[in-house]
């Protein structure tokens, strides 16, 4: 294609600082129709849109400001390379800036723009400084991710950030996430999407939601997005803060989130502070159906190459996995989807892709509440780490309650959304600790701290990888409403005010991820087997509860207990316990005998104060028990000596007896029976004696060292100090107690 090279001479009022100045003279020329968007090259930028259905179309320039037009370019039919229009344009030493489209007489803005702000695109032309750059590329099991939304994260007044609510308010947050631990941060969308929800719940039910139920096989799609449509029709417009949208700009950075007009060098900078600090991030995309397929995968390429993104989230039903997970450019990449079939796994070449695990979320909860039937499949959840993909598991998502919500409400309440309360999920699988919504009652607060903390130690001692949704380290709320798409008030902010109550919480979460860094068996590469295929004395992993080495699955079971050998991930003498309590009394958890020279210890808890009083009363309960046991073997075997006695004594009277008749003649029984009789008697007592056991002396001896046995117990329990009896651990009601074998000292 050739195109007439020509000359546009503008006046214009722009005031320089090297965009177009007065008497500019602007050259249009030949295009590139294979680069959708815009590129720079020299002084020259060149401009590509697609233009379907033959219609008119125009470019508009304008000066840096967006509000005034400095130029507008035709773009015939007629010079178009199928249906992309293309031309360039170079101004000589100054810079084009603003630009947008006119089709079909509408405002129309680029999808392919890499910086956009109220509604002008603008070239980028940032030669961005990425020395000393350096992503942590970690492997898949050794992430602990950070969901979170960039606005949402630091509007709360009590955020503690200046730029509230942007991505260098995000940065001044990062010495907090590093000092918790986590390795990634995962970001909500954080693209340029339309805020506008013509038909809210609609919108957002048939985006995000029902293309999880359609992925679940157990809903027909088109019957839901009719339904919707039907129910939620007089619903007037609201504001999209999730950024699950339809109608998206991929390549763009949210010029919301951005605290200065350069949203692009902004988010370039998130990116590298994260990195120096050792985390990676994630950017989470939903791509809604119909979406162009080359448009989704060309716009991930450009967050990996341009911005230096760690991985993917990407969901939706308008997702091409295939497209994605057999691109060379994001071979590397780290990917993560809601669902791969077994064709879609099989292109999986590297351990780089992973699911996210919404049955983990379920089965955890069901199994926190306390309820039956569970256990068995919550365990084997909390050992699922398959071989080819990772799993992702978290206990609380954006769809849904937060986890302080999870332990504090039955039932959703999302009123304020303006649709009496019939969007959002009814299966939340939660408890609210007995009293419904906000209490000043100490006991149930206390109840649903500890119940944070269980359900967060779930996650992060799963084998999969660990999601924790912001907030949840310190009790975020969002009172009760757990579909908050609209919510861009304090309500669906990450509420930072009660930071310093949940400060245990908070000391607790860091406490436990160091102590998954410091235990490569919690989150090994490969899975675990539940064998002791290496004769390393142990199972890779192995299941208990009342009895050791022996997992009843019970329905009525709300116990688990995991023993983990350290030596299966190259750390010998390593052996951790994690007895996990969903009952609402204290349960006993035998433990397995560790090897010479070593004993369990107790390492971490969710009740401390609850667990001393508990294993004081059970030492105290052992040593009764002890005691009782002591004194019925005493009692039992004097019992016995007492008896044997009495039935030799017997038999000598009844022999003497027999031999008295004999000799005396006067029973008239017939001698020999009364000879053979005696000599049964005399050979029962020859026997007794010969074997011991069965002898009165010997009986005796036993008895007297059952008594001498007791005393030595009985000495024991006027001890100040009780050694913890080894073969056993009683976990409090509804918590966890982690234990560790260490050296006897």
């Amino acid at each position: 294609m050739v195109y007439n090279e020509n000359w546009l001479c503008l006046f214009i009022n722009s005031k320089g600082g090297g965009f177009l100045e007065k008497r500019t003279e602007l050259k249009i020329g030949v295009g590139n129709p294979l680069r959708l968007g815009t590129y720079v090259a020299g002084n020259t930028v060149y401009f590509a849109v697609n233009v379907p259905d033959d219609r008119e179309a125009r470019l508009v320039l304008t000066d840096p400001s967006g509000k005034d037009i400095i130029g507008i370019v035709d773009l015939p039919v007629s010079e178009r390379v199928g249906d992309v229009s293309c031309v360039s344009v170079s101004a000589g030493a100054s810079r084009i800036s603003g630009y947008y489209y006119e089709i079909g007489g509408e405002k129309y803005i680029d999808p392919y723009a890499r910086r956009i702000s109220n509604g002008v695109c603008y070239v980028d032309y940032e030669k961005y400084n990425w020395a000393g750059d350096m992503a942590p590329a970690y492997k898949l099991s050794d992430l602990i991710i950070y969901k979170l939304h960039v606005r949402g994260y630091t509007m709360n007044q009590k955020s503690g950030v200046r730029d509230k609510g942007t991505f260098r308010g995000l940065m001044q947050k990062i010495p907090y996430i590093k000092e918790m631990g986590f390795t990634a941060v995962e970001l909500m969308p954080s693209y340029e999407w339309s805020e506008s929800l013509r038909n809210p719940a609609a919108e957002l039910r048939n985006s995000r939601e029902a293309s999880l139920s359609m992925l679940r096989g157990n809903v027909d799609i088109r019957e839901v997005m009719r339904a919707n449509a039907a129910e939620t029709s007089d619903i007037p417009e609201k504001k999209n803060y999730w950024g699950y949208s339809a109608r998206n700009y991929y390549f763009a950075p949210k010029q919301s989130f951005s605290a200065s007009d350069d949203s692009v060098t902004e988010f370039r900078n998130l990116i590298k502070a994260l990195h120096k600090a050792g985390i990676e991030c994630i950017m989470e995309f939903y791509v809604a159906p119909g979406t162009s397929v080359t448009y989704v995968l060309e716009a991930i390429r450009n967050w990996k190459i341009a911005y230096h993104v760690d991985g993917f989230h990407v969901i939706g039903m308008g997702v091409s996995r295939e497209s994605i997970l057999e691109d060379p450019i994001l071979s590397r990449t780290k990917i993560f989807m809601d669902y791969f079939d077994d064709g879609q796994k099989s292109k999986i070449k590297r351990r780089t892709c992973a699911l996210y695990n919404n049955d983990f979320q379920i089965y955890a909860r069901r199994f926190l509440k306390g309820d039956e039937n569970v256990a068995s499949a919550f365990a084997w959840r909390m050992r699922n780490n398959p071989e080819k993909i990772g799993v992702v598991n978290y206990i609380a998502n954006v769809d849904g309650f937060t986890l302080y919500d999870a332990v504090s409400y039955n039932e959703k309440h999302n009123e304020a959304n303006g649709e009496n309360n019939y969007d959002g999920s009814n299966e939340n699988y939660s408890w609210n600790c007995g009293l419904e919504g906000p209490t000043k009652r100490k006991k149930t607060n206390d109840l649903r701290k500890k119940q944070i903390k269980n359900a967060l130690s779930y996650c992060l001692l799963s084998q999969g990888i660990p999601l924790i949704y912001a907030g949840d380290e310190f009790g975020n709320t969002q009172d009760g409403n757990n579909n908050a798409y609209s919510s861009d008030d304090p309500m669906g902010w990450v509420s930072w005010s009660d930071a310093r109550k949940f400060s245990d919480v908070t000391d607790y979460v860091k406490r436990l991820i160091d102590f998954r860094k410091a235990h490569p068996i919690l989150h090994p590469e490969a899975s675990l087997r539940g064998t002791d295929y290496r004769n390393l004395g142990y199972p890779d992993i192995s299941f208990h509860d009342t009895k050791a080495w022996y997992y009843i699955e019970d329905p009525k079971s709300r116990s688990v207990g995991i023993l983990l050998n350290g030596a299966y991930a190259g750390e010998k003498n390593t052996y951790i316990y994690i007895g996990m309590n969903a009952y609402w009394d204290a349960h006993t958890f035998a433990l397995p005998s560790l090897p010479f020279g070593m004993k369990w210890k107790r390492t971490i808890e969710t009740a401390p104060d609850e667990a001393d009083l508990v294993q004081s009363k059970a030492v105290d309960a052992a040593l009764e028990r002890l005691v009782e046991e002591a004194r019925d073997r005493a009692v039992i075997a004097t019992a016995r000596a007492q008896h044997a006695f009495e039935e030799e004594q017997s038999e000598r009277e009844y022999r003497a007896y027999y031999f008295q008749q004999k000799e005396e003649n006067s029973t008239g029984v017939d001698s020999e029976s009364i000879e053979n009789a005696a000599e049964t008697i005399e050979k029962r007592i020859a026997d007794r004696i010969m074997f011991g056991k069965h002898s009165a002396a010997a009986l005796q001896k036993s008895a007297d060292e059952a008594w001498e046995e007791l005393a030595r117990v009985q000495k024991l329990t006027e001890a100040t100090v009780f050694p913890q009896d080894q073969r056993f651990i009683m976990v409090p009601a509804r918590s966890v107690t982690i234990l560790t074998g260490v050296p006897e000292e």
